[in-house]
């Protein structure tokens, strides 16, 4: 099932939205960018942990707006991770995909707001995630006559009163022109990825109109600035990177913690004697003993004793 860009099903046309989204992908995208979170100092030790201290002090001390674009670290993991068969079954270029999309770091002094507003072409989705402070977003709509100033609609306040306080990411869609107005309690940060439709490429932050201040990229790399935390509930996740085991393994079914019964027996017996290497009667006899009796037998077996 497949949905407009303003959340109807297909043949109900929305009146702006000529975009359609895979709303699998939609959902498995967010989901990922809802566990990127800005690494804090007190999460790092020795250079690692003074060099972040600096350069999250520099973010929030920022005067006025500012508007850091990370495109290229972006688009270069989007490269990487992007096969040749992915960009075949949405019939793209490498080039011409990847000049669609777009990463931009938004800065907040505390109570203000962009003076130049946001835009993107029909058709494009924006993912933002609040990384500290909090934020009020809406869109302009132009009055219907030029007299008037654009009204503002669709507000919606986000806060994250701790560095612990989880705020979901979000998703605004092209068209109308979008601004950000930091809430009155500190400096604030969004992170937004952008991917526009087929055919767009993203525009520069120096060809905005309004003067906010701009950064083509800065000298902290995004692979340091960001950390990927696995969710709370997710206990496949954290038993798999507790014993570094990928979430491939996991769905695979070749773990012994995936199997059941004498299979899942003489599984975690194989890796056990993997693991620890000479030994083997000691091994078996602890393995006898941990295992015999755990086996779920089937139940026609059982009545045939």
């Amino acid at each position: 099932q497949k949905r407009d860009a303003v959340g109807k099903e297909k043949g109900a046309q929305a009146s702006s939205a000529t975009n359609v989204i895979d709303e699998k992908s939609a959902f498995v995208l967010q989901k990922a960018l809802d566990r990127i979170e800005l690494k804090l100092a007190d999460r790092r030790r020795g250079l690692d942990r003074d060099e972040a201290s600096t350069w999250i002090r520099w973010m929030k001390s920022s005067p006025t707006p500012l508007v850091v674009d990370l495109s290229a670290d972006f688009r270069s993991a989007a490269n990487a991770t992007v096969t040749d068969d992915n960009l075949a079954l949405i019939d793209a270029s490498r080039p011409s995909f990847l000049k669609r999309l777009g990463c931009r770091l938004v800065l907040l002094p505390s109570g203000s707001e962009l003076r130049s507003p946001l835009s993107e072409p029909t058709g494009s989705y924006v993912y933002g995630k609040l990384l500290y402070g909090g934020v009020t977003r809406y869109r302009l709509l132009p009055s219907s006559t030029s007299a008037r100033p654009p009204r503002r609609a669709g507000e919606k306040t986000e806060t994250k009163p701790s560095a612990e306080a989880h705020v979901p990411v979000w998703i605004q869609y092209g068209g109308p022109d979008r601004k950000y107005e930091a809430v009155d309690m500190g400096p604030a940060a969004v992170l937004e990825v952008t991917l526009l439709p087929l055919g767009k490429e993203m525009p520069s932050l120096f060809g905005r109109r309004g003067g906010d201040m701009a950064m083509s990229k800065i000298v902290w790399s995004p692979q340091k600035m960001f950390d990927y935390v696995p969710a709370a509930d997710d206990d496949a996740n954290a038993a798999a990177m507790a014993d570094n085991v990928s979430v491939e393994d996991l769905l695979s079914g070749d773990l012994p913690m995936t199997l059941s019964g004498r299979d899942r027996n003489d599984a975690f017996a194989s890796d056990f004697r993997t693991a620890v290497g000479g030994l083997r009667p000691q091994i078996d006899a602890i393995v006898r003993r941990v295992l015999d009796g755990r086996v779920i037998r089937p139940a026609d077996e059982i009545d045939a004793e």
